[in-house]
């Protein structure tokens, strides 16, 4: 071991560590900020029950609330379902919650995150398929197969994120059929929106990277507001629904996203091009659109609870103040120096994961009070 490696091995292992501290510092000082949102008391908040629940039960559930905070995440919890053995019948009923006939009752279990497997079954099998159409292709040279390529390999790892949301969403009250709604028609209309916006942009002279971050991150907000503006407010009352409808979005303009990258790939360096493309962009997509936008729909539903109007909700200090954030998050991504190991994207992505589980912690929390609420009003 020569002195060079003496000198840097420390310093790295000091770098790593200073760079735990900070993110550790950002998740918390996120969290308390979304969770004094979560408990200030405004008015026009929806979030109580009918009929309305006593002031002094109010009040101790607010202090129950404030309680010093749980380990309630960690790898192990994370990774104790993941390689259970679980039956097609056990993956038909999960998938089929979410509709009128289907949705359990609020029970005390919603309010903890829970142990995902099902969205490694879809990646499991989605990866599968992207691999027998690549070999496929190799033996045959057949044409035909470079779309099925592009669009599984593009939407495997998205979808199967968004799987993971569609498992933390633990009231069970969204359908697929609602989360195709919002990963097609919102991933859609989010394109358009960015589309028309980085046209305006470009006739003021703003350069693309530097607006990208402003006009997708607000395109794909509009498409969550569109989309949930007709919605039983009532039915999808949780803050983890925001969430989850934010993660759709976010997915589908991911995977739209990295089909089209693929494809102009392929058009300049062949299949191979478009497969490096669609790697690349497929490890990535789990620290980008998705949580970006999981972040937006969250807050905005959030708040959407306390305000009559959308337009009272979007003009929220404490909503503006959390969308920022992957505002911020995504200017960066696209314009922040490059660094050794694609270390800046991980970096970033870390950030807007701590977010993330902020506002999953306040959904659950979320989750509990109405559970309190409902126990106190049955008695």
């Amino acid at each position: 071991m020569n002195t060079a490696t003496l000198i840097l091995a420390p310093l790295v292992i000091l770098l790593y560590w200073v760079i735990s501290v900070i993110l550790a510092g950002i998740y918390h000082a996120i969290k308390n900020m979304v969770r004094r949102v979560f408990l200030s008391r405004t008015r026009g908040n929806a979030m109580a029950l009918r009929p309305e629940v006593p002031s002094s039960h109010s009040n101790v559930l607010e202090q129950e609330l404030s309680i010093a905070e749980e380990q309630w995440f960690t790898l192990r919890h994370f990774f104790a379902h993941l390689f259970k053995r679980h039956t097609p019948d056990d993956v038909e009923l999960a998938a089929s919650v979410g509709f009128i006939e289907t949705t359990p009752a609020l029970n005390a279990s919603m309010s903890h995150i829970v142990s995902p497997w099902l969205f490694f079954r879809l990646f499991s099998f989605s990866l599968g398929a992207f691999f027998i159409f690549y070999v496929t292709f190799i033996m045959s040279a057949d044409i035909n197969l470079i779309p099925g390529l592009i669009i599984i390999g593009s939407f495997a790892i998205p979808t199967s994120i968004l799987a993971l949301f569609f498992e933390w969403n633990t009231p069970k009250n969204v359908s697929i059929v609602l989360l195709a709604r919002f990963l097609i028609a919102g991933s859609a209309l989010a394109i358009l929106s960015a589309l028309y916006f980085y046209t305006w942009g470009s006739a003021i002279g703003f350069r693309s990277l530097i607006i990208a971050g402003p006009v997708e991150e607000t395109a794909k907000l509009l498409a969550v507001v569109y989309l949930t503006r007709s919605l039983d407010r009532a039915r999808y009352r949780y803050t983890l629904n925001g969430i989850l409808f934010g993660a759709a979005v976010g997915a589908g303009f991911a995977a739209f996203e990295s089909a089209g990258f693929a494809f102009q790939s392929l058009l300049n360096n062949g299949v191979g091009g478009a497969t490096v493309s669609i790697v690349m962009r497929g490890m990535l997509s789990p620290f980008g659109h998705i949580i970006w936008t999981a972040i937006s729909g969250g807050i905005f539903w959030l708040r959407r609870k306390v305000h009559n109007t959308i337009i009272a909700t979007l003009i929220d200090w404490r909503f503006l103040a959390v969308f920022s954030i992957p505002v911020a998050l995504h200017t960066l991504w696209d314009n922040a120096p490059s660094l050794p190991y694609d270390l800046n994207y991980i970096l970033l992505g870390a950030i807007g994961w701590a977010v993330v589980f902020a506002l999953l912690e306040v959904g659950y929390h979320e989750v509990a009070s109405y559970n309190k609420m409902q126990g106190l009003i049955q008695k």
